[in-house]
């Protein structure tokens, strides 16, 4: 059996596959804007078909997780996510891309609160942000070899192949997770969560922490998704670069992603004590000053300007969710975690699913640079009402009160979340 930091690979490798699709599909777009003739705004529709496939089973993925077990969820999903991979390789027009992107989207919301579960299970507080964000670069590992590798295969084998190699990734994820994942001793036995309360549902949707913490979110994950997005085309339609000069730019954002996930969380833990909110803070108001940055840049700039501007826009407007996703089940009482995750992330998701295309729209109207000036602007507002309006140490006081419902059960506490078999 494997021990937690070999759990902690596996469910890295989880994330890393599952994010395969999510951030392949824009280092393609130049490839699906030329044959299927779309504006700016078009393309960024497909990346809100998966959002919207995901915002529908968030909260049910949650569920799931909690009820059923990841051993069960998550191998399933990730099949359904190499189903839909395959079917997005066969497409022959933009309605029907965007269909089975939905399909795909829908998985994506079933693996993720499964896969954050399982991290809150096998480590305690204290180390918990640093575990969530090497489990969370699983994100930037799918960026930095997805942007590296496939503008390059595009050219090459054209991008059907490219979607074709990203569906054997996720069969192969899913064999490994049905075969070596095992829940810690300690875990609570499955069957004991009833089925989704949607009264508990509209109570932590109105929960004022959720929600400042959730609006955060959805604005700089909409930053992390226009800049996967659109900074390849940006660079090649505004400052004259090829493509594959923009991939391995957007590589290296990614790289960034990779190094942040894990810093921030360690920042969290050692520096912080275990406080997250400073640091998403920091990395938002770091995110916004880089974004400004981005939108000045000059005409064909140089690589030495745009290596650190890129790997440090991904430090910080990328690599913090590793703190989110330690924070969520920290402000909620242990029972409703996986729940709890899937409402937070619900909420978020109005900024991957409305950003992308509202950006492209607004970079088709007025221009690129205006474009990410206005993300750099809701990205200052964003952090700072989060910093001034969300006290963590009054709101995890408050989790620590029973759950109602479901009553704690009257089990021996080992850890936070989780009780003796």
């Amino acid at each position: 059996m494997l021990n937690r930091w070999g759990i902690l690979g596996l469910v890295a490798l989880g994330q890393t596959t599952n994010a395969l699709v999510g951030q392949g599909l824009p280092t393609l777009f130049a490839f699906l804007q030329a044959d299927f003739q779309l504006s700016r705004a078009e393309v960024g529709l497909f990346l809100s078909a998966i959002q919207g496939g995901t915002v529908v089973t968030f909260i049910v993925g949650g569920w799931a997780a909690d009820a059923l077990g990841i051993r069960r969820v998550v191998p399933v999903a990730q099949l359904l996510v190499a189903a839909a991979a395959f079917a997005f390789s066969l497409v022959a027009s933009f309605p029907q891309g965007l269909a089975v992107l939905l399909v795909a989207g829908i998985a994506f919301g079933v693996v993720n609160p499964a896969l954050t579960l399982a991290v809150l299970m096998w480590f305690p507080v204290r180390g918990r942000a640093t575990a969530m964000g090497i489990k969370q670069t699983g994100g930037p590992i799918a960026g930095v070899l997805t942007a590296a590798l496939l503008p390059s295969l595009g050219l090459l084998a054209g991008w059907r192949t490219s979607f074709v190699l990203l569906s054997t990734a996720s069969l192969v994820s899913a064999a490994l997770a049905a075969l070596l994942y095992r829940d810690p001793p300690d875990a609570r036995p499955l069957g004991v969560i009833p089925g989704p309360s949607w009264r508990q549902v509209r109570a932590l949707a109105r929960q004022r922490e959720l929600l400042l913490l959730s609006l955060f979110a959805a604005v700089l994950i909409a930053d992390q998704f226009v800049i996967v997005g659109y900074l390849i085309l940006y660079l090649r339609e505004h400052l004259g670069l090829s493509v594959v000069v923009g991939g391995l730019v957007l590589a290296l954002a990614q790289l960034g992603a990779f190094v942040g996930r894990i810093a921030w969380g360690v920042f969290s833990d050692v520096t912080l004590r275990g406080r997250r909110v400073p640091g998403l803070a920091m990395a938002g108001g770091a995110a916004a000053v880089l974004l400004v940055g981005l939108a000045l840049l000059p005409p064909a700039p140089s690589i030495w300007l745009l290596a650190p501007l890129a790997f440090s826009l991904g430090f910080s407007a990328i690599g913090w969710h590793g703190l989110r996703q330690a924070l969520v089940p920290e402000l909620v009482p242990r029972q409703i975690a996986g729940m709890a995750l899937g409402v937070s992330q619900t909420l978020a998701e109005a900024g991957p699913i409305f950003g992308p295309p509202l950006f492209g729209a607004l970079a088709d109207a007025a221009g690129y640079r205006v474009a990410w000036l206005v993300m750099a602007g809701l990205t200052v507002v964003v952090s700072w009402t989060l910093w001034r309006g969300l006290d963590e140490r009054r709101a995890r006081s408050a989790a620590a009160l029973p759950a109602h419902p479901p009553a704690p059960a009257p089990a021996e506490e080992v850890r936070p979340g989780y009780e003796r078999r």
